[in-house]
């Protein structure tokens, strides 16, 4: 049986290996869902919002979108290569006030 450590490097191994791709395969659900999510939360204009387990930014993008530039929004993970993915597309995008942080283990 696996200790709750090795456990937890597992999934994180297993999103890292999947994060190139993740929610690019297939109908975009996660794409509908983070926008649902940040809708049925109200989030409002200069807002400060924390994503926690953001991954491919599902739901980090459209709360940016809905706190505006003048909002901060926050994303942490614990999958490295899923926050490099979505810190590529902040950049493609030329978003401001997005920040990401890998969570500790």
């Amino acid at each position: 049986m696996q200790n709750k450590s090795s456990s937890k490097q597992t999934v994180v191994d297993f999103y890292n290996r999947v994060a190139s791709y993740y929610g690019g395969v297939g109908p975009n659900f996660f794409q509908h869902c983070g926008q649902r999510m940040v809708q049925l939360a109200g989030i409002i204009p200069n807002a400060r919002v924390l994503d926690v387990a953001c991954g491919r930014g599902a739901s980090l993008f459209p709360a940016r979108e809905a706190n505006g530039e003048a909002g901060i929004t926050a994303g942490v993970d614990l999958a490295w290569e899923m926050l490099r993915e979505t810190k590529n597309e902040i950049d493609e995008r030329g978003l401001q006030s997005v920040y990401l942080s890998q969570m500790l283990r």
